[in-house]
């Protein structure tokens, strides 16, 4: 999770599945990189490739994968720059003051 790159393709994959040459693309990285990757996250348990007829292999976040995007645990992109690949996360906290709540949901 320490690698902007695996973060970034957590980010890409919740939005859809993808293959290697999408995710590749879209990071602006080589493939042997992003492969390297996606065999961290797929260790790590958060994403599995999707079993298909075809000769493409597209990858999915697991449902341990999703629980980085659920409620208790929120990820969110506070820069996007694709063209530089850089990209920057960060977590929102689980205990978030209630009145913190209130001021955010009316702004």
């Amino acid at each position: 999770m320490s690698s902007p790159n695996r973060l970034f393709i957590l980010q890409l994959l919740k939005l859809r599945n993808m293959n290697l040459t999408n995710l590749s693309k879209m990071l602006s990285i080589p493939k042997s990189s992003t492969y390297k990757n996606l065999t961290i996250l797929i260790e790590s348990g958060l994403v599995i490739k999707e079993p298909t007829n075809n000769k493409w292999r597209y990858y999915k976040l697991t449902p341990k994968g999703a629980m980085l995007f659920s409620n208790e645990s929120k990820m969110l992109i506070i820069s996007n720059d694709i063209s530089k690949s850089s990209v920057r996360f960060a977590l929102k906290p689980n205990s978030i003051h209630e009145s913190s709540k209130d001021q955010s949901s009316s702004e």
